[in-house]
C-alpha cells in the first residue's frame, strides 16, 4: 500500500439522519479508530444539520453538496470545487442515491487523483429495492412476496393480496409495518413524497432479523463478511442491539447472493430467518454500508477500514478474524456547537473545524473517593425507542465536582443506558414499577446497599408513584424535589387531560382539548375541531403515543391502537402547524421559579425528539409560565412545549412535562446547570447561580457502543452493573 507518510485524505457521506443515523458518521469513527497512519476526512452532506460530522475531533472539514436531483455534473463540479484545496485519495459514500452518480463519474475522479469503489450501474441497478422480487426469483433466494406500486392510490387495491400485518417502504429507504389499508395509504403517501416513485408492499414474515454487512473487491470478490442477529429492534424496525454471529448457512446464503451481483464495494443484506419454514428470507439490498457498521471495528473487522484499504491498494491482504463476543448498543451523543459555526456552513458551503483531538478510548466514570459528596439516582435511561431524560441529566452532572457516584436506575437489560460507563458508576434493574409499593420496595433494597442522597424520577410513568412515596423516601434518607400530587394533577388539568374548551392567557393559548371514553365520542372529534387533529391515549395521568388523524378512516385503527395498549381514554387538539418552543426550569419548595431555559426547536425526528435547537428570550411567555407555577405550587423540574401557530402567530402550550425534557444538557452550556439546581435545592443547599451566556447550537447524534455480549444476561441475574468491574 501506498505509504501516507504525511497525510491522508478522505472524504465521507452520510452525516445526518437523526434518530434513524445515516452511515457516514460511524464509517467516519470506525476509520479513525483503526488508521494507524495520520490521516484528515472531510464529511459531506446537503445541509448544515449533518450532525454527525460535529462530534470531537471526527471530521475537519463539513462541505454542503449541491441536491442530487441537480445531477452528476453539479455533483462533480462541487467535488472538484473542494479537491482544488483538499486534494483528496478517495471518497466513501453512504447513502444510495449517491452510489450510481459516483460509479458513473469513478473515471473522472480517478483522472483527479480521487479513488471511490463502488458497483457498475447495472449491478447496482439489480440492487434496488424495486428489483428485489425479480432478482430472488431469477436466482432461487427466498425473499417475501413483494409488489412495487408506483401509483400510491393504488395502494389499497395491491394490499388486499396481501394479509396484515404487512411492511410499507419507501422505493430508497424507510419502511413501516402497518395493520390496515388506511396506514397504508398514508405512509406510501409520506414515502412518495420523501423518495418519489411510489411504495412498496412486503409481505410481513414473522422470525428473527439477520444483517449481512459485506465488503467487495474490485474484482468483485469477498474481501470481508459480517453476519449480524439483532438483539433489540425499537418501534421503527430499526436495529438498536446486535451481535456477531457465526452461522455457516447465513454466511453461504449471503455470498451467493454476492456473487450474483458481481459486486464492487459495501454491500448489506437484511434478513428475516422465518418461524415457519426455518429458512433466511432476503429482505432488501443495501449498497453501502449499514450505520451499525461500527460493531465491525468491535469485533475486530474493521470494515470500513477494509474498504479503505481495497480503494488504496487493490487486492492488500485483509485480516477476517471475528470477536463474537461483542455487541453494539446505539446510544446518543450530545453536544453544542457555536451558532457562528452553523451559519457560516449554511452561508459559504464549507467550514473548516480544525485539527481537534479524536479521543480513541472509551472513559469509565470513577467512583468517587470523597464521600461527603451527594450520590445521585437517576432513571428514564433509555434511547431505545426514543431518547429520555435521564441521559441528559446524568451527562449534565456528570461534569460537576460537586456531584459523588451516580445511579442508573433500568428497566430492562436492553435499556441503552447500561453501556454508558461514562456517566453511571452503577446501574441497577427494576423488573417491576406496576405499584408505587413495588417502586418503594426495590429503591429501599438499593439504598441498604448503595446509599442514595437525592432520587431524580424522569419516566412519565413512574412519576405519579414517585410523588405518592416521597416521604417514605425522605424517611431512609432519600432526598427529592417533587410537587404534591394535588398540583401533579393540575398540570394534566391545564393540558386538558379531562378536556376543556381553552383558554387564552397573558402570552398564549390553551387549544380545545376534547376526551373520547369510546371509538363513537372519538367519531365525533372531527366534526367539532376538524381535521387533522392530534390524539394521545390516556392512562393513569399520563398520555402518551401521539397520532395525527388525518381522516374518519384512521378513526376504528386508531382507537383499536389505544384499546389494544391498555390506554383508558384518548384525548385529541386540533394540529396546529408553526415552530415549536420549551420552557423548561425548576421550582424551589416556596413554589418559585428558580432558573429557567427557552429554546427554539430547530430539528426533531419523527419521534418528536429535538435533534437540534437554540437558546432564545420569551420574557412574556416566561413571565406567564412563571406565574402558572406559583399558582399551582409546583415544585421540582418542569417543561412546557408550546407551538407557535403559523396562522396567527400565537403561541399555544401543547404539553407540560412533570420532568426535564431530554434535551437538557443543553442547559449547563448556555445557561444555569438546571439539573444541579435541582439536587442543591432537594438537599437544602444554596442553588449554583453560575450563568453562561454562549450562543452556542445543541445538536445531538447517534453514537454505537460495545459491549459484551453476556452482558445482558448477567444484568438479568444479578440486576446490578458496576463499572469497575468491566
Amino acid at each position: 500500500m501506498k505509504n501516507f507518510k504525511k497525510e491522508l485524505r478522505i472524504a465521507i457521506t452520510g452525516f445526518g439522519g437523526l434518530d434513524n443515523s445515516e452511515p457516514g458518521t460511524a464509517v467516519a469513527r470506525a476509520i479513525k479508530l483503526g488508521w494507524e497512519g495520520n490521516i484528515s476526512i472531510d464529511a459531506l452532506g446537503y445541509d448544515a444539520w449533518m450532525t454527525g460530522a460535529f462530534s470531537p475531533g471526527l471530521i475537519d472539514n463539513v462541505h454542503i453538496m449541491p441536491p442530487i436531483a441537480e445531477g452528476e455534473n453539479a455533483f462533480y463540479e462541487r467535488i472538484i470545487e473542494i479537491n482544488k484545496k483538499r486534494k483528496f485519495h478517495a471518497i466513501i459514500p453512504s447513502l444510495e442515491l449517491e452510489i450510481p452518480i459516483l460509479s458513473r463519474l469513478k473515471e473522472r475522479l480517478k483522472s483527479k487523483g480521487i479513488k471511490v469503489l463502488v458497483p457498475d450501474i447495472e449491478q447496482y441497478n439489480l440492487a434496488l429495492k424495486t428489483s428485489l422480487p425479480y432478482f430472488c426469483y431469477k436466482n432461487k433466494f427466498p425473499t417475501p412476496k413483494t409488489v412495487h406500486v408506483p401509483n400510491i392510490y393504488d395502494v389499497p387495491y395491491v394490499v388486499n393480496q396481501f394479509t396484515f400485518p404487512l411492511v410499507v417502504k419507501g422505493v430508497i429507504a424507510s419502511a413501516k409495518k402497518v395493520n390496515n389499508w388506511s396506514d397504508a395509504l398514508y405512509y406510501a403517501k409520506i414515502f412518495n413524497s420523501r423518495w418519489g416513485g411510489g411504495a412498496i408492499i412486503q409481505e410481513k414474515i414473522e422470525g428473527e432479523e439477520f444483517d449481512v454487512s459485506m465488503v467487495a473487491r474490485e474484482d468483485g470478490s469477498c474481501a470481508s463478511i459480517l453476519p449480524m442477529k439483532k438483539l433489540g429492534v425499537n418501534q421503527r424496525g430499526k436495529g438498536i442491539i446486535g451481535t456477531p454471529v457465526n452461522d455457516p448457512d447465513l454466511i453461504h446464503h449471503a455470498q451467493k447472493i454476492l456473487k450474483k451481483l458481481h459486486w464492487k464495494g459495501p454491500l448489506e443484506l437484511e434478513f428475516i430467518k422465518s418461524n415457519n419454514t426455518n429458512k433466511y428470507n432476503l429482505i432488501e439490498i443495501n449498497p453501502r454500508f449499514p450505520s451499525w457498521i461500527l460493531l465491525s471495528q468491535f469485533a475486530g473487522i474493521n470494515q470500513p477500514l477494509i474498504v479503505l484499504k481495497e480503494i488504496l491498494n487493490p487486492g492488500c491482504p485483509i485480516r477476517n478474524f471475528t470477536n463474537l463476543k461483542k455487541s453494539f448498543v446505539r446510544n446518543i451523543e450530545e453536544l453544542t456547537v457555536p451558532f457562528d459555526q452553523i451559519k457560516t456552513l449554511t452561508t459559504y458551503k464549507t467550514i473548516s473545524l480544525g485539527k481537534r483531538f479524536f479521543d480513541k478510548k472509551h472513559h469509565l466514570k470513577k467512583n468517587s473517593k470523597d464521600k461527603n459528596l451527594p450520590s445521585v439516582a437517576i432513571s428514564a435511561i433509555n434511547s431505545f425507542d426514543y431518547v429520555m431524560p435521564g441521559l441528559g441529566i446524568a451527562k449534565a452532572l456528570s461534569e460537576s465536582e460537586r456531584i459523588g457516584d451516580m445511579y442508573g436506575f433500568a428497566y430492562g437489560p436492553y435499556d441503552t443506558g447500561g453501556v454508558r460507563t461514562d456517566l453511571f458508576n452503577k446501574i441497577f434493574l427494576f423488573r417491576d414499577i406496576s405499584s408505587k409499593k413495588i417502586l418503594l420496595k426495590r429503591i429501599s433494597e438499593i439504598n441498604r446497599s448503595h446509599k442514595i442522597n437525592v432520587l431524580i424520577p424522569s419516566l412519565d410513568s413512574e412519576l405519579q408513584s414517585c410523588i405518592e412515596i416521597q416521604n417514605d423516601l425522605k424517611k431512609i434518607g432519600i432526598a427529592t424535589l417533587l410537587p404534591s400530587i394535588n398540583s401533579f394533577k393540575k398540570t394534566k388539568q391545564i393540558t386538558g387531560i379531562n378536556g376543556h374548551k381553552g383558554k387564552v392567557r397573558e402570552g398564549f393559548t390553551l387549544p380545545k382539548t376534547i376526551r373520547s371514553d369510546s371509538i363513537e365520542s372519538l367519531r365525533l372529534v372531527g366534526n367539532s375541531i376538524g381535521y387533522p387533529f392530534v390524539t394521545k391515549g390516556v392512562i393513569n395521568n399520563f398520555t402518551g403515543s401521539p397520532t395525527i388523524v388525518y381522516n374518519k378512516n384512521q378513526i376504528p385503527y386508531i382507537w383499536e391502537f389505544y384499546d389494544s395498549h391498555g390506554f383508558e381514554s384518548v384525548i385529541s387538539k386540533k394540529f396546529i402547524k408553526g415552530e415549536e418552543f420549551s420552557i423548561s426550569g425548576v421550582c424551589n419548595f416556596n413554589h418559585e421559579l428558580i432558573a429557567q431555559l427557552s429554546i427554539k426547536k430547530l430539528l426533531q425526528c419523527e419521534q418528536g425528539n429535538t435533534w437540534a435547537a437554540r437558546k432564545v428570550s420569551l420574557p412574556k411567555l416566561e413571565l406567564e409560565v412563571k406565574k402558572i407555577l406559583k399558582e399551582i405550587k409546583w415544585v421540582g423540574p418542569i417543561e412546557l412545549e408550546f407551538i407557535r401557530d403559523s396562522f396567527d402567530e400565537e403561541f399555544k402550550l401543547i404539553e407540560i412535562n412533570c420532568r426535564f425534557p431530554a434535551w437538557i444538557s443543553y442547559a449547563k452550556d448556555v445557561g444555569h446547570n438546571l439539573p444541579l439546581i435541582a439536587v442543591d435545592l432537594a438537599l437544602g443547599r444554596k442553588a449554583d447561580s453560575i450563568y453562561r451566556k454562549e450562543d452556542l447550537v445543541f445538536i445531538r447524534n447517534c453514537n454505537e457502543f460495545s459491549a459484551d455480549r453476556v452482558r445482558f444476561g448477567k444484568f438479568l441475574k444479578s440486576e446490578i452493573i458496576e463499572n469497575e468491574k468491566r
